[in-house]
């Protein structure tokens, strides 16, 4: 009995370690991950004063074998040479839309404030144009550039995304970097938290380039994502609230 009695002392005691030495493990975790937090990323950002969204500025919609409002987005490399990266299309004369992560800093994961160059279909320097993010929404991977587009076809943008469309739908953009640019086939399937999901096929460079209704030309959305066995793009709904842009008929 004296041997149990010790035996179970000696289990308690350690058990009793094992719950102090937890705890004091636990507690310093706690602290050091308090001490590392960072808040979330705002998934808003956006340029003050930033000149209205101008309704009568907007396009009858591109031809999808010509697609004369897509764009290419250039930025600097770390030799400071210009180096294609993402797609774009031509709203207004002051605004071309993209996907956000196209405008976000890769080392800050903040909207950039670098120059962005602009170049037409045939990626020619001879109407390259320097332009600069104007706004960004994560959570809805929606961005906008901002510059002088006035000499450029604008695009007829679906204010309410895919809904009253019936398609079919082309996915257009510049993969790899190469002109000309690519319409490919795209089917929506599914939503996917605020992304839709569909059939078709996406490559680096496209993303930011337009979804079209091939049957109005209306951009629909733009393409942001390709994954095992999906492309998903970003619809074009609430666009204007999710970029804090003011309509100006």
């Amino acid at each position: 009995m004296k041997y149990m009695k010790a035996l179970n002392l000696s289990v308690l005691g350690f058990l009793m370690v094992v719950a102090i030495t937890a705890t004091a493990v636990l507690t310093i975790v706690g602290v050091e991950m308090a001490l590392n937090y960072q808040k979330p990323k705002d998934p808003f950002l956006t340029l003050k004063d930033k000149p209205p969204f101008r309704a009568k500025e907007l396009g009858t919609g591109p031809n999808v074998t010509e697609l004369l409002p897509l764009i290419a987005l250039y930025r600097k490399n770390v030799s400071g040479e210009w180096t294609f990266y993402c797609s774009a299309v031509v709203a207004t004369n002051s605004y071309a839309l993209t996907a956000s992560h196209c405008l976000l800093n890769p080392e800050t994961g903040e909207m950039t404030t670098e120059e962005i160059q602009v170049r037409t279909i045939e990626l020619s320097m001879k109407n390259a144009l320097i332009v600069k993010a104007a706004s960004i929404n994560r959570r809805a991977d929606l961005g906008i550039v901002l510059g002088d587009f006035s000499n450029f076809k604008k695009v007829l943008v679906a204010r309410r995304g895919f809904f009253g469309h019936k398609g079919p739908y082309v996915a257009c953009g510049f993969p790899y970097g190469e002109a000309p640019p690519a319409c490919i086939p795209f089917v929506p399937v599914i939503n996917h938290f605020f992304m839709i999901k569909g059939i078709g096929h996406l490559y680096p460079g496209m993303s930011g380039g337009p979804v079209i209704d091939a049957t109005t030309n209306e951009v629909v959305g733009l393409n942001i994502l390709a994954d095992d066995g999906f492309v998903a793009v970003a619809p074009m709904i609430g666009f204007l609230g999710a970029l804090e842009l003011e309509l100006e008929n």
